[in-house]
């Protein structure tokens, strides 16, 4: 959470939670979610909205808290592993070269 209101190079988050709890108030709303300092609004914003509300728009990739959900934990980050890459051929090679 801290890393996404820090780098806003890398999605969503920076002071976007300050920005709409400033704007809210503007129109004379409170929103609880966003709490009473700016600190508190751009943590709840990322959690909330970031991760989970808005995950799917805002970063391409399903609500943290649904991930979590089928393995019994509140939060969950999903990862796409792509390893090392071994050439299909190579496999063939070790299969089926025959010693001269």
């Amino acid at each position: 959470m801290e890393a996404n209101r820090v780098i806003v190079t890398q999605g969503p988050g920076g002071d976007a939670g300050a920005n709409w709890r400033d704007r809210l108030a503007k129109e004379g709303k409170y929103l609880p979610l966003l709490g009473d300092d700016n600190d508190t609004a751009n943590r709840n914003y990322i959690k909330q909205v970031v991760f989970d509300m808005d995950s799917q728009i805002l970063r391409g990739v399903p609500s943290d808290k649904e991930v979590g959900k089928p393995y019994g934990l509140e939060w969950a980050e999903r990862f796409h592993y792509i390893g090392p890459q071994q050439s299909k051929f190579e496999d063939y090679i070790k299969s089926n070269a025959l010693k001269k």
